[in-house]
């Protein structure tokens, strides 16, 4: 792949709060959560991503117009605006606009040539007026659907769409001959370089689109709008509650298979509180590696150290049976695909497990034992055989707010393939770093319960 991008980042034009629903797809219908659920997933991001390519600097999406929460016109009045109300809170502060996102990566509105919408909902579109020399893409079917009576009860607003001087250039996707693309068959190469290609994956809306975004001696990345919310559930099948399912369904499956077809390949959604990370992890290798141990005498010099910590607003009684209960890890630990018990009697101290889990080379085995067990408090497991021996000791403090968790972790690289299994430090740092999003993934799971 020709060395055609320079950079990629991502900032959030503030935060959203969403319900669960909207996240996870339930039962109820959608019109049924929107206007009788209670509960909310605070602090979500609004990301906007920016690619500088040879041929320019080129966003994704443009995040949330601050406008929306301070002009109390900026909203439809009656039972559409009363809808909009009640399915989102935004929150954007005066420096957390497109502009001064956009300033804090050192450009100005005017060195953006392109944007690419994934869709026209208000949060993908909100800082159109911020770059209005822009070309702005969309999909031709988005673009179809905004042309349709009732566009705004389908949650696309004209008055912050159809702005006098902008740009639109609705894009019809063409065939591909790029097999690495498969399975799928039609798209837009940006370029005409390979670097950034544009792919229907309609469902949230009727016209919805992501990018692949690739790079020689990179980890391809795939900016999906808001095909999911969240990464993790989104592997596990778990599709979001707006849209529809089975367009939802079937884009998810072909985004799988597309990174089946690329290995590596990182999918970045708009509102997942894991995708900054996951951006930063599919870096260039040199940018990533760190070493060092950390400070805590395991008996083992041979095992590397870490510590993770989240904040959830739920107590302690309500946390403990995931991370107690190793059969429950594959619900939040992504590498974690099976566990069964093979010790007989009761669960608790001494229970042993076969821990079945995905590392570079393939499916590997692990005999943990849980070796400490305080109710609601603290837990340890350690692993008595297999690759990547680990001890993980999990501590759980009960807060104002609910739980602090916390996570002392011992690693080592035995047994991954290579030159991968002879560097415990960085081994640990980066099992951290995947620790760290599991962790998110267990907060928004417990916190959604």
């Amino acid at each position: 792949m020709p060395t055609h991008i320079s950079r990629i980042a991502t900032f959030s034009t503030g935060t959203v709060d969403i319900h669960p629903q909207h996240a996870y797809r339930g039962r109820s219908p959608m019109y049924w959560w929107i206007l009788t659920s209670r509960r909310w997933l605070t602090g979500r991001p609004i990301n906007v991503y920016v690619i500088e390519h040879s041929d320019g600097v080129v966003l994704f999406d443009t995040g949330q117009d601050r406008a929306s929460v301070t002009d109390p016109r900026y909203f439809p009045d009656g039972p559409v605006g009363l809808i909009y109300r009640r399915l989102a809170r935004f929150h954007v502060s005066y420096d957390e606009t497109l502009t001064a996102g956009l300033a804090r990566l050192g450009y100005r509105p005017g060195d953006v040539t392109t944007a690419v919408i994934s869709h026209l909902h208000q949060d993908h579109i909100g800082g159109l007026r911020e770059i209005p020399d822009a070309e702005l893409l969309v999909s031709a079917d988005e673009w179809r659907s905004f042309r349709r009576p009732m566009a705004e009860a389908r949650g696309l607003l004209r008055d912050h769409i159809d702005v006098p001087g902008l740009r639109w250039s609705p894009v019809e996707f063409a065939a591909l001959e790029d097999q690495s693309l498969s399975p799928f068959t039609t798209g837009h190469d940006l370029f005409g370089d390979g670097s950034l290609v544009l792919l229907p994956t309609p469902g949230h809306t009727h016209g919805s689109m992501s990018m692949l975004v690739r790079r020689r001696d990179a980890m391809p990345l795939l900016l999906v709008g808001d095909l999911t919310y969240d990464v993790h559930a989104f592997e596990r099948g778990r599709t979001g509650g707006v849209g529809s399912r089975r367009q939802l369904r079937k884009a998810r499956d072909m985004v799988l298979a597309l990174r089946a077809n690329n290995p590596g390949m990182h999918i970045l959604a708009a509102h997942d509180p894991a995708a900054a990370g996951l951006l930063d992890d599919a870096a260039e290798p040199s940018a990533n590696v760190v070493s060092g141990t950390g400070d805590i005498d395991t008996g083992d010099p041979s095992m590397g150290t870490f510590h993770v910590a989240v904040d959830i607003s739920r107590p302690p009684a309500q946390v403990f049976p995931l991370v107690a209960e190793p059969r429950n890890m594959p619900m939040w630990y992504d590498a974690v695909d099976h566990v069964a018990q093979t010790t007989s009697g009761a669960r608790g101290l001494g229970a042993r497990y076969d821990v079945v889990r995905s590392l570079p080379g393939g499916q590997v085995h692990n005999d943990v034992e849980l070796t400490e067990h305080e109710l609601d408090r603290r837990v340890t497991l350690e692993s008595l055989s297999g690759p990547t021996p680990f001890r993980y000791r999990f501590g759980l403090e009960p807060t104002d707010q609910g739980t602090h968790l916390t996570l002392e972790g011992h690693i080592s690289s035995a047994g991954l393939p290579g030159g991968l299994g002879r560097i415990d430090g960085v081994a640990a740092r980066l099992f951290g770093r995947g620790m760290r999003q599991n962790f998110n993934h267990l907060k928004r799971i417990v916190e959604a319960s």
